[in-house]
């Protein structure tokens, strides 16, 4: 698997730096296997760096890191429509009230605080919850009336629960809806040939991220598949 041509990778090349382009579908496999946190945190715009056998990994988001080149990105598919739903509706019932399909490959992209402060306004902020009727709004007078909620799982077209109006997205199949179909898999493994100095592993700029991300992205020494 390609998952273990990066472990052999990282224990015969010490002081490599990895870029792992990674999707919301295969984080947990991802986590379990370097013993990452569960789910994705203590990023910079989408892009983690951790210390895995003595190599740098820079972890990064394929939907959401704005550093990756534009053939690592998967970008949303300009037919996908944003709708908000109202209390107790899944998405599969807010996209058949218009005529459309629920989109689940767009779905993480609405996944965020800002596209559901865009939609709803979050009067009482967002936070992140595990609920399946998620991305969306607590409606109501209640005392969690107006909170945004998102979810570190991926979201389903499915959920839906209470007063929660989701934000759904409506739409024909995309190139990411596709992509979800499919078994989930890794993107190539880019490695940086050049051993980085104490004081560029030092620095968390956006600089140094992009100036990284960059030369991983151009190298063209791949892993061997197994």
């Amino acid at each position: 698997s390609r998952l273990a041509d990066l472990e052999a990778a990282l224990s015969l090349a010490p002081g490599k730096t990895v870029l792992v382009p990674y999707t919301a579908e295969v984080y947990s496999t991802l986590s379990t296997v370097f013993k990452l946190w569960s789910q994705p945190r203590g990023h910079y715009r989408y892009v983690a760096r951790f210390q895995v056998q003595q190599s740098t990994l820079l972890v990064a988001d394929r939907r959401f890191c704005p550093l990756l080149s534009s053939k690592l990105r998967i970008l949303p598919a300009p037919a996908s429509l944003a709708v908000r739903g109202s209390p107790d509706q899944s998405c599969e019932q807010v996209c058949a009230a218009r005529g459309l399909g629920c989109d689940a490959g767009a779905l993480p992209f609405l996944n965020s605080c800002s596209a559901l402060s865009a939609a709803f306004g979050c009067l009482r902020g967002c936070s992140v919850e595990l609920e399946k009727d998620l991305p969306g709004v607590l409606g109501g007078d209640g005392r969690g009336g107006g909170l945004c909620e998102i979810t570190h799982k991926k979201p389903v077209c499915e959920g839906r629960g209470g007063d929660t109006r989701r934000l759904c997205a409506c739409g024909g199949t995309s190139r990411a809806a596709a992509m979800a179909e499919e078994e989930p898999k890794l993107g190539r493994w880019r490695h940086d040939v050049r051993r980085r100095s104490r004081g560029e592993a030092a620095r968390g700029t956006e600089e140094s991220v992009r100036e990284a991300v960059e030369r991983l992205t151009k190298s063209r020494k791949d892993v061997r598949e197994a």
